[in-house]
């Protein structure tokens, strides 16, 4: 956040300067836009405190999540392997591994409350563990409800279908990461 917030003042800085606006008049403008990007990143919760990023027409960073799909420019994917020996010969018990931290980063990228009703959302691999996914932030997304349900069916599909040698790993990782629901039963 801290970065964002700079790179917008340090933008408007060069702005406000080609347009000949002196010292004060700078000031002024980063702070008045300093609080509209504060104020667009918020939402208040129901005790009236901003607590959470939101994604908001007044937050053009934000991720949104598109139907069943995480955004393609916070969450393209990333995977950690192809060596078909981990993928089909061991638990993915080992490489699950995601720190709290990273949990609570990836829900308010998203502009949620890690802190939801259980069943309500998990946390997601856009290319499963089951087929070499990483634990990077690249791959993780808020998934809502029932729709984790269906994936879940659609990467174990996936994981046969590779582990059989009917399709290639690298095939199956970019294909759910495209688009998982070609692959949803219908």
């Amino acid at each position: 956040m801290d970065i964002i917030l700079h790179s917008v003042v340090r933008g408007l800085r060069s702005r406000v300067r080609l347009r000949g606006a002196g010292h004060g008049e700078r000031i002024r403008i980063a702070c008045v836009s300093c609080a509209w990007f504060a104020f667009g990143c918020g939402v208040a919760a129901e005790g009236g405190t901003v607590d959470e990023f939101s994604p908001s027409a007044a937050n053009p960073l934000a991720c949104h999540v598109d139907g069943l799909l995480p955004d393609s420019r916070c969450t393209p994917g990333a995977a950690q392997t192809s060596d078909l020996g981990v993928i089909c010969g061991t638990s993915t018990d080992l490489r699950r591994d995601v720190s709290e931290v990273t949990r609570e980063r990836a829900f308010a990228q998203y502009g949620l409350s890690p802190h939801h009703a259980p069943g309500a959302y998990e946390l997601d691999h856009l290319i499963p563990l089951e087929l070499g996914g990483s634990n990077d932030m690249a791959n993780l997304w808020p998934e809502a409800a029932p729709g984790f349900h269906q994936k879940d069916q659609v990467e174990d599909f996936l994981h046969d279908s590779v582990c059989s040698g009917s399709m290639g790993v690298e095939d199956a990782q970019r294909a759910i990461a495209a688009d998982w629901t070609q692959f949803a039963p219908r």
